[in-house]
């Protein structure tokens, strides 16, 4: 559908672009605070 013209292909990248940024901006502190708390282990393997 966002190949359907050049209105709808502006506001479907736009709209996603909007959506990755707010869904990266809500796992940023949970993978720092993971990263922290796996940091200096070892691995399991």
């Amino acid at each position: 559908m966002s190949m359907k013209n050049q209105d709808t292909w502006k506001f479907a990248h736009n709209y996603c672009g909007k959506l990755w940024q707010t869904i990266g901006l809500i796992m940023l502190p949970i993978s720092v605070s993971v990263m922290f708390f796996v940091s200096g282990k070892e691995a399991l393997i």
